[in-house]
């Protein structure tokens, strides 16, 4: 019995440590997801400096937990999530709308597809 409980006390270690960072990595990846889409909101409108802004807010928002997004993402993943920000300010500034919509809705589905693929599905597991 006394050999059982160091093996249990780690597996249950490892789950808790595996299901925060699923939720964290979906809170950011929703967070950021969630602000490309005000962005876009407001380009729509006409507000290209508030959709700017909310485009810098959601790069920030990434950047900021880029250690931990590190660790638990494809550094790939993570490095095209970046390489996306700039091309998508760009666009606003330049208010060209067809390049605009293009890497926001790219930019957008991508996050969004991040968040879903941390998640384990039961299709997964088994």
């Amino acid at each position: 019995m006394k050999r059982m409980i160091m093996p249990l006390l780690l597996l249950v270690f490892v789950t808790l440590f595996c299901s925060v960072c699923i939720l964290r990595t979906d809170r950011i990846c929703n967070e950021t997801a969630d602000l490309i889409e005000g962005a876009g909101e407001r380009f729509q409108q006409g507000s290209y400096e508030e959709a700017e802004e909310l485009i810098r807010r959601s790069q920030l928002c990434w950047d900021s937990h880029e250690g931990f997004l590190g660790m638990v993402l494809r550094h790939t993943e993570s490095d095209d999530v970046g390489f996306m920000f700039p091309s998508l300010l760009a666009s606003c500034q330049a208010e060209n709308r067809d390049a605009f919509w293009e890497k926001e809705l790219e930019l957008e589905a991508y996050l969004r597809q991040l968040s879903r693929m941390e998640i384990p599905y039961y299709f997964n597991v088994l």
